[in-house]
């Protein structure tokens, strides 16, 4: 919490990230873990983004955390999207059809009231797994103590619009805006909705008020808001037409964070004048792809946390991280193993309580 407030901290807090290793631990597949939540209750506790396989061992800055995992498409699901899982593949959206799509996002948006979006769609089976997850920790006193129930993945307006509409929703920015805005705002109405109604569940994620758990680590404010389209937009069509209605969803659920993949630096000053803005997360192994360094600079008079900022274990070893980034950002390192994770993360302990004595 320190490091995501830009204060002074011994050194900055990392995950470690050895492969999977689907030989030693078996998985439930992807398609009966969404239509069972003890397997994929013990899907998140095997290979969540903080599970506790390895955790003891490896003991690097992962809080522990489990979350309903149904893939990107639920708020799409509440406005009639077709969700189809595969074997042990992530689910797939489909669009809502692939002509006359103008006239259908009218019917939809006609048809499909925000303040009942948690009665469609994939949204009652998050609710059911919620329950399975409270029930089922509740009769583990340590684990409910240790472990935080997270918030699934409600992505951002824009992302969910584009699984609905198709790839023409760029198009429709320019030949039809007035109903790409109307969309919009109806998605991030229905997302703030959803995100009141789970809230029941998901509580304060076992933090103080102001920060919540996301990509197996910690963030500031109360969600992330996903938009990976954005790094497909000039600036100012971004800034003009989508990143209003990513503000209002934030500013909607009191504060949260905001995820893109990819290189999106181009987006990061107007993103950065966003007050509801506490964390820019730049996914698995990905903030390399932009300036990060300038991305730093520009962040500290702002104060905002950069989370997910990928590093080698050369970088943690050698201690010139903590000289790079001395606070305000969390880390992110692959290794090749387990052995490897715990290695390197009482390497870069140990030498910090050397410099710090």
């Amino acid at each position: 919490m320190r490091a995501g407030l830009w204060e002074d901290v011994d050194r900055p807090p990392v995950r470690i990230t050895p492969p999977w290793d689907r030989r030693s631990v078996q998985f439930h597949p992807v398609s009966e873990a969404v239509a069972n939540p003890a397997k994929m209750l013990v899907n998140e506790l095997l290979r969540g983004h903080a599970s506790v396989l390895d955790w003891l061992t490896v003991k690097d800055d992962r809080p522990l955390q489990v979350r309903p995992d149904f893939g990107i498409g639920l708020v799409a699901s509440t406005f009639g999207a077709r969700i189809e899982v595969v074997d042990d593949n992530p689910p797939w959206v489909h669009s809502l059809t692939e002509s006359g799509v103008e006239e259908t996002i009218e019917r939809v948006l006609d048809a499909c009231a925000p303040s009942t979006s948690h009665e469609r769609g994939w949204i009652p089976r998050v609710i059911e797994t919620l329950d399975f997850y409270r029930q089922a920790l509740n009769d583990y006193p340590n684990a409910t103590a240790s472990i935080a129930v997270a918030m699934p993945d409600l992505q951002g307006p824009f992302d969910t619009a584009e699984m609905l509409w198709g790839s023409g929703i760029f198009l429709a920015l320019h030949a039809n805006p007035a109903l790409v805005d109307r969309f919009l705002g109806a998605i991030a109405e229905a997302m703030v909705h959803l995100h009141t109604v789970l809230r029941r569940w998901v509580g304060r994620e076992l933090l103080p008020e102001g920060f919540s758990h996301q990509h197996g680590m910690m963030i500031r404010g109360n969600l992330m808001l996903r938009c990976d389209s954005n790094l497909m937009m000039h600036p100012e069509m971004y800034a003009d037409q989508v990143l209003p209605h990513d503000r209002r969803v934030l500013e909607g659920v009191g504060g949260g964070s905001y995820h893109s993949c990819g290189r999106w630096e181009q987006n990061i000053p107007a993103i950065m004048e966003v007050d509801a803005v506490g964390s820019l997360d730049f996914g698995t192994n990905q903030s390399q792809l932009n300036d990060i360094d300038a991305i730093y600079l520009r962040a500290r008079p702002y104060k905002k946390h950069l989370h997910l900022v990928t590093v080698t274990p050369e970088e943690l070893t050698s201690g010139c991280i903590r000289s790079r980034f001395p606070t305000g950002v969390t880390l992110a390192c692959q290794v090749g193993s387990v052995d490897d994770a715990a290695y390197l993360m009482r390497q870069y302990a140990g030498q910090q309580w050397q410099s710090s004595r």
